[in-house]
C-alpha cells in the first residue's frame, strides 16, 4: 500500500499547487522545476522543455514529490493547473 503524502511535509512544493493533485500516487501532473544546479533534471521526472538552465517543465507523478521534496538540487516544484476555456 502506497505511503500517503502529507502536504504540511512538501515545503518546496508551492502552497498554490496542491489543488490540482492527482488522486492516486502513480497518476501523471506536470509542473515547472527550478533547481539549483544548471542543467540538472532529476531521474524521477520526464523533461518536457527548458525555459532556463535552472527551470524547466516536467512530467512526474504524485508519488515523486517525495523524492523531489529530499533531491537537494531541487529548489522549488509548481504543479501545473489546468484552465478553464474563456469561450
Amino acid at each position: 500500500m502506497a505511503r500517503k503524502i502529507k502536504l504540511d511535509d512538501l515545503h518546496k512544493v508551492e502552497a498554490s499547487s496542491v489543488i490540482p493533485l492527482a488522486r492516486d500516487a502513480s497518476d501523471v501532473v506536470q509542473g515547472i522545476i527550478k533547481v539549483k544546479k544548471a542543467n540538472y533534471v532529476p531521474k524521477c521526472v520526464r523533461l518536457r522543455a527548458a525555459i532556463s538552465p535552472h527551470v524547466f517543465t516536467a512530467e512526474f507523478t504524485q508519488g515523486d514529490l517525495e523524492s523531489l521534496e529530499k533531491d537537494r538540487k531541487v529548489e522549488s516544484v509548481s504543479i501545473s493547473k489546468k484552465l478553464k476555456s474563456a469561450e
